[in-house]
């Protein structure tokens, strides 16, 4: 699914709209394991069940339609982060990224109707952002991400992760995102195959960020790089579309600034 949280507006004129679960929350986290019941019936004292609600069971909702009427594919790459001004930017710097993906390649910032065939790209870059709560994984929205400063970001990504851990989220705060940002770097977890929510066609997971080996004009040096995973819908967009709009991310996180 979805994975972690990104760490560290008002809502436009009317855009695609994307699907939204119930409750405005995505991807299906581990399932509560069922026990085999005794003769009688009983469930053992030592298992645990969990019937799923709330932000849990629209995981449930929005990842089984991403598997069952998506065509999903997942391309990845790392990015060279070793000369950043500020190391552990990252959300902000994530968002600004993919922004200049979507200018680069904008059939994966939009929604895909099936029934229609319609392929519909967004003009604006309204930021889905998944993010861990106490209560479930839900994704919020940054409306117009490509119109404001990385401290404007900063300052939205704060607010929503607030508000999400409060319950507070407005309705309209958990939809109309046109493409997702999903932080996988729990653990040491580098590459990941991400899961959208239909009608949108992409998003980007991030994984933990690392020291590497790599060769820089010629010679041996240790880098920092940040590890990328773009999955998108192949029903809609090509594997060229992606490699272009992952490029251009990959270019804008190696700039210092």
């Amino acid at each position: 699914g979805a994975a972690k949280a990104a760490g560290d507006a008002a809502p436009p004129s009317p855009g695609p709209k994307a699907f939204h679960p119930p409750t405005g929350e995505a991807p299906l986290g581990p399932r509560a394991s069922r026990p085999q019941t005794g003769a009688a019936g009983s469930t053992p004292a030592s298992a645990t069940e969990e019937k799923l609600a709330g932000p849990r069971r629209a995981m449930f909702h929005s990842m089984t339609a991403s598997h069952t009427e998506v065509a999903l594919c997942t391309v990845m790459d790392d990015a060279d982060i070793h000369d950043w001004e500020s190391p552990r930017d990252f959300t902000p710097r994530l968002i600004r990224a993919m922004v200049a993906g979507a200018r680069a390649e904008p059939r994966l910032n939009g929604t895909f109707s099936a029934g229609t065939g319609v392929l519909s790209m967004s003009e604006d870059v309204h930021m889905g952002l998944a993010m861990e709560t106490p209560h479930g994984l839900i994704v919020a929205t940054i409306f117009n991400a490509g119109k404001l400063s990385l401290d404007e970001v900063r300052d939205e990504v704060a607010r929503l992760k607030t508000a999400g851990a409060d319950r507070t989220l407005k309705p309209g705060e958990v939809r109309g995102y046109t493409i997702t940002l999903s932080n996988i770097a729990g653990g040491s977890s580098r590459y990941a195959t991400p899961l959208m929510v239909p009608p949108t066609v992409g998003i980007l997971g991030s994984g933990a960020a690392r020291e590497e080996v790599v060769a820089v004009n010629g010679e041996i040096a240790i880098r920092r790089v940040l590890p990328l995973s773009l999955t998108f819908d192949h029903r809609c967009v090509a594997g060229a579309d992606a490699s272009r709009f992952l490029g251009a991310v990959v270019a804008d996180l190696k700039l210092a600034s």
